[in-house]
């Protein structure tokens, strides 16, 4: 009876701390399993030239900590490839808390060796997966932004007058040469994909039988039919629109530029990022304003042909 009792007891008061367990479990604060940070490597140099060995993701972060402010750690992949970048916390600086505390981004799935480089005589190296800055990491990595690059052009323009002879300068409407260059981009992150364009840029007019005109520039550039997944190579044409201002040898006038027109262009993509070539042909229509006698513009017409690079 008393064995029976015992037993008895000893069911019940089992099944109720399972219960109360599950129970805590429950109760979790939201998120705490999936948030914390995961334990992958830890280990002992007793000196400067020992090493560990460890296996590391594309894409995540890990926090390797070193129990001492004087550590130095070397990471590399064991056979070969892209080394990963790694870069102290500010905030773990060594002297404020006793430790040294890096943030490990690897670049490439692989085995990677780390090798104390100074410290010791015994220096425990503590490595987690961080779980957050990980999240962050894929984020951006799956939402880039724009392909930043360069762009360069040569054409020619048939010409504007901007009534330079009352300034004593001969004035010419013949068509001259083109050049420009600019800080470009493409392919911006959502509905901003269909945009592209320059920046900030310069332009060189000459003008036969006159000065030439230096142009300060803006232009944006709006994709109309030709878009293909992010990080693949496409033909795409569109409509662009260029405004600035210009710049007279000798002359203290600063004619006013607006310059609507079209353009195709065979942007190649190399991977993800949309690291890569281009090539462009351009139409612009150029009205002049701000030549003195009267506020009136003058058309020109300008075709270039332009390449461009871009990470």
């Amino acid at each position: 009876m008393r064995a029976w009792l015992f037993l008895t007891c000893t069911t019940v008061l089992s099944a109720a701390t399972v219960a109360a367990a599950q129970q805590d479990s429950t109760h979790q604060p939201p998120g705490t399993r999936d948030t914390a940070d995961v334990l992958v490597l830890e280990h002992a140099f007793t000196g400067p030239g020992e090493f560990a060995r460890v296996f590391l993701q594309k894409g995540q972060v890990y926090r390797a900590v070193l129990n001492t402010g004087d550590a130095a750690l070397e990471i590399y992949p064991i056979k070969g490839g892209p080394p990963v970048f790694f870069a102290r916390e500010e905030s773990d600086a060594p002297g404020a808390s006793g430790e040294t505390v890096l943030s490990v981004y690897p670049r490439a799935d692989a085995e990677y060796q780390l090798r104390l480089v100074s410290g010791g005589p015994v220096v425990t190296l503590r490595m987690y997966r961080d779980i957050r800055s990980s999240r962050r990491r894929q984020k951006v990595l799956s939402e880039p932004g724009w392909e930043i690059g360069g762009e360069i052009a040569a054409g020619g323009h048939s010409g504007f007058e901007l009534n330079t002879a009352v300034e004593g300068l001969t004035d010419s409407d013949q068509g001259g040469a083109h050049i420009e260059g600019c800080f470009a981009a493409r392919e911006g992150p959502g509905v901003l994909r269909l945009m592209s364009g320059c920046a900030v840029g310069l332009a060189w007019d000459s003008r036969p039988h006159s000065n030439g005109t230096l142009w300060f520039f803006i232009e944006p550039r709006v994709r109309f039919f030709g878009g293909r997944p992010r990080g693949q190579s496409n033909t795409e044409v569109g409509g662009l629109l260029r405004g600035g201002f210009g710049m007279i040898s000798k002359v203290n006038r600063n004619p006013t530029l607006v310059a609507p027109g079209l353009y195709a262009s065979r942007n190649i993509r190399v991977n993800q990022s949309g690291k890569g070539w281009s090539f462009t042909l351009a139409w612009h229509h150029y009205l002049v304003g701000n030549r003195g006698e009267g506020t009136h513009k003058v058309g020109s017409e300008v075709v270039t042909m332009g390449l461009g690079y871009f990470q």
